[in-house]
């Protein structure tokens, strides 16, 4: 339980991961994801994006611990 007390995000040797179908095949150069519903415009967000967007956050998250 240290662990997962002690990271923001759940390590690598701790995580579960149980796939009921298999793995999907993507090219990482075409893939998007579309964000919608209602009451939102649209979003549609590359792979590259995602890992942009997600690095950040972690970063700002870090950030904003070490001086609260």
């Amino acid at each position: 339980m240290q662990l997962l007390s002690d990271n923001l995000v759940t390590p690598n040797e701790i995580f579960f991961i149980r796939n009921h179908l298999p793995v999907p095949d993507l090219d990482e150069n075409k893939y998007e994801l579309e964000i919608s519903g209602e009451g939102i415009n649209t979003v549609t967000l590359s792979l590259e994006v995602i890992y942009f967007l997600v690095v950040n956050f972690k970063k700002g998250l870090c950030h904003t611990n070490k001086h609260a």
